[in-house]
């Protein structure tokens, strides 16, 4: 098997590693916290720097820079983006599962379309399972997860119980 197919095989069994967060944290506020903070009300964009941690529901964003954009009719999170070295993104997937942790220089939090892209030295862990690529984009509401060809190679670990 050439090592595009085994990858390919890989992602295809990877989804079920991931089953991400609740579906109710889209609609949970989102808190910030950070060094400084400004908030633009004509155009409803946040930007956070300096020890940032923004949390929605079990979900949680940490990093050095955090702009979020929200929708100016409902006030919901449309998206963030965290940067940071890393940004960590973390979920409760289930009470009785070790928390997903996501790490990369830039995360991009799509809490209405549910989806995450992790760019610049990204890894995944849930457990002692893990995932890593210099891309991952996850479509969280189709269980999909995809990492691009970018030269560098793409690592994953799972363990057996």
């Amino acid at each position: 098997m050439r090592r595009s197919e085994v990858l390919l095989a890989l992602l295809f069994i990877f989804p079920t590693f991931f089953a991400w967060s609740a579906s109710s944290d889209a609609q949970q506020p989102m808190f910030a916290k950070s060094d400084q903070a400004e908030f633009n009300q004509k155009t409803s964009i946040g930007v956070y720097t300096g020890n940032v941690s923004a949390t929605q529901g079990t979900t949680e964003l940490v990093s050095a820079r955090l702009t979020t954009y929200l929708n100016s009719d409902t006030h919901q999170l449309n998206h963030a983006i965290a940067e940071g070295t890393p940004a960590v993104y973390t979920t409760e997937l289930a009470p009785e599962k070790p928390r997903l942790v996501a790490k990369a220089n830039r995360i991009e939090y799509y809490p209405l379309e549910a989806k995450v892209d992790l760019l610049g030295h990204a890894i995944v862990t849930q457990g002692n399972d893990s995932y890593s690529a210099q891309v991952i984009h996850y479509d969280l509401q189709n269980q999909r997860v995809m990492s691009p060809k970018t030269g560098d190679p793409i690592v994953m670990l799972l363990h057996t119980s």
